[in-house]
This record gives structure tokens, sequence and C-alpha cells, in this order.
């Protein structure tokens, strides 16, 4: 497990950097700070609701690997809908966000 961990976390290492060069070369000047600032914060916020997600997927003594398998589809679930909820917002309002970068 500490291998496979070591491995993840050496790989996000290596890509973050690049990712976050990237995306702020496609930002305006103006807003770079503003861009770095809410990268930041939703990596917090993602990992938070990671914690939430997984206290969500533990199986608890006795369970049977039928009932934690319907576990894992209403967790799976729950998430798939809050994605398709958030990307529909964020459609609507990326027309809003494209006029205030180009001001």
């Amino acid at each position: 497990m500490i291998p496979v961990f070591a491995l993840f976390v050496t790989g996000d290492l290596l890509v973050i950097a690049v990712s976050i060069a990237m995306a702020g070369q496609l930002v305006p000047e103006n807003h770079v700070g503003l861009f770095m600032r809410t990268w930041n914060l939703m990596s917090g916020f993602s990992a938070l609701l990671a914690g939430y997600a997984l206290y969500f997927t533990v199986v608890k003594k006795g369970k049977s690997l039928l009932t934690s398998n319907i576990d894992y589809l209403h967790m799976f679930f729950i998430v798939g809908i809050s994605v398709l909820i958030v990307g529909i917002i964020m459609l609507y309002i990326s027309r809003k966000v494209k006029a205030l970068l180009q001001v």
C-alpha cells in the first residue's frame, strides 16, 4: 500500500507543476493571481470532498460484499449527479466568465 501511495505522490509532484504552468499561460496577465488563488482553493476543497466520500466507502464489520457494493453504487451515483449538475452550472456561467476575462 505504501509503495502505491508513494507512486501516486511522485506522479502528482511531477505533473502538478507542469499543469499549473500551462494553465497559467492561458490566463491573461492581470488575472494570474486570481487564477492561482482559485486553483489552490479548489485543490483544498477537493481534498475535503475526497475525505468526505471516503467516509461513506468504509465497509463496516459484518457487511457482506453484496451490501457493500450497493453502498458504493449509491455513493458513485451521488458523485455522478453532482458532477453533472456542476457541469451544467459551469456551462451556463462560462459566457459571463469569458466576458469578465476579456475586460
